[in-house]
């Protein structure tokens, strides 16, 4: 799970920990992100399209209304598959 802002000053940490998951789901829990600025959905963007080069699926989980207004606003919203928790997405992909 993700915890705090996903912003210019913590994209870095996130793609680190979250670059080196090879498993054929890579599910982010966002439930602890507040909010997320256009280095946040870079990030997202960066692992989603990493994810579908090597033939695995991304799901975001626990969005709030916050971040999914920025994921709206800068168009991207529509390329993440979103669920309301992480035990959704678990659920959708077994």
């Amino acid at each position: 799970m993700v915890s705090g802002p996903l912003t210019s000053t913590t994209t870095q940490a996130f793609l680190r920990a979250v670059h080196p998951a090879r498993a054929n789901v890579v599910i982010v829990d966002l439930t602890g992100v507040p909010y997320l600025d256009s280095m946040g959905v870079g990030a997202l963007v960066h692992v989603c399209v990493s994810c579908r080069r090597s033939g695995r699926h991304l799901a975001l989980a626990g969005v709030n209304a916050r971040v999914a207004l920025v994921l709206k606003v800068t168009g991207v919203l529509p390329v993440f598959e979103i669920f309301p928790a992480a035990a959704d997405a678990e659920a959708a992909f077994t």
